[in-house]
């Protein structure tokens, strides 16, 4: 485990990894925690990825309730161990030419009789779990935000965490990737689902998470789409999805090319063995701590 330390002191730790891997290392090396409480209640599939968004929101408020004067301001925080609100949402300097992704995740689902909302903290950030399971609870009680506006509070009937290690891509040849909740690109494109931009996407998210485990995750970077031209992508079962997602901080609505469905892929996979197990663990694409990009992943 990482040493926890300030805000400015993980600033350094990020900049600066204290580890060179290549991505089946960091595969074994890779940690995570999972926060996960349950409510009464079923929440429909197509409203899981709004859920999650308000979750999330609800979280936030009370992390920066209980946060340092300079990390409720955006700056770093001070505290030895730092408040949870800089780990989790403040925005870190651009590091190596790219911006930090969020080490954690949102995501929900929906059960037979209960909901399940479940937050994934990655590396570093697993040091804050007590906290954040204690702000879940909180903010559930407090209730969650509507689409019409109202704020509903959720009875929590369980809280639990489980921790993901030690993790290895078995030798296959075929993956098939089903989304549980809609992929979607940063920008709007007009040339259809394109593999080597899901694989480059996937690949800089799991750059940056590297980086909160002390990691400088080193890969052929510059061969992923060519790798990727050389696998067989059967995207019948793939079909676009347009959404819209409210900035609550700008006050309006945006959107947004998606992506639903299920991907086969088949060949040699080498290293993007690593990116899809990653993936499946971490989200993929745009926004995917506000749980987009979520899927299941099978090898054969």
């Amino acid at each position: 485990m990482l040493p926890i330390e300030t805000g400015r002191e993980i600033d350094h730790m990020l900049a600066e990894p204290i580890h060179d891997m290549g991505t089946a290392e960091f595969v074994s090396a890779f940690r995570a925690r999972i926060v996960r409480v349950t409510v009464r209640g079923v929440c429909a599939p197509d409203e899981t990825v709004f859920l999650a968004d308000a979750f999330r929101g609800a979280v936030g408020h009370v992390l920066l309730e209980q946060a340092s004067p300079e990390a409720r301001e955006g700056m770093p925080c001070p505290w030895r161990p730092a408040c949870a609100l800089d780990v989790l949402w403040r925005e870190r300097p651009f590091t190596a030419g790219m911006s930090l992704p969020k080490p954690v995740n949102f995501a929900i689902e929906p059960g037979r009789m209960s909901t399940d909302l479940v937050i994934r903290l990655f590396g570093l950030a697993q040091g804050w779990s007590t906290t954040i399971a204690e702000a879940a609870v909180r903010a559930v009680r407090k209730g969650i935000r509507a689409r019409n506006g109202s704020v509903v509070p959720c009875e929590v009937t369980d809280v639990g965490t489980e921790e993901i290690a030690g993790l290895s891509a078995p030798p296959a040849t075929f993956a098939r990737i089903e989304f549980r909740t809609p992929l979607r690109w940063r920008s709007q494109t007009s040339d259809g689902f394109d593999p080597g931009l899901f694989l480059s996407m996937l690949g800089n998210r799991l750059s940056g998470l590297a980086r909160w485990h002390g990691v400088l995750l080193q890969a052929p970077w510059q061969d992923v789409r060519t790798r990727a031209t050389d696998l067989r992508w059967d995207l019948d079962a793939l079909h676009p999805t347009d959404m819209a997602r409210r900035s609550g901080r700008q006050m309006r609505n945006f959107s947004a090319e998606a992506w639903s469905g299920r991907i086969d892929v088949t060949g040699a996979f080498g290293f993007l063995a690593d990116l899809l197990l990653l993936g499946s663990l971490s989200g993929a694409g745009s926004n995917a701590a506000l749980g987009l990009g979520v899927y299941d992943l099978e090898w054969c």
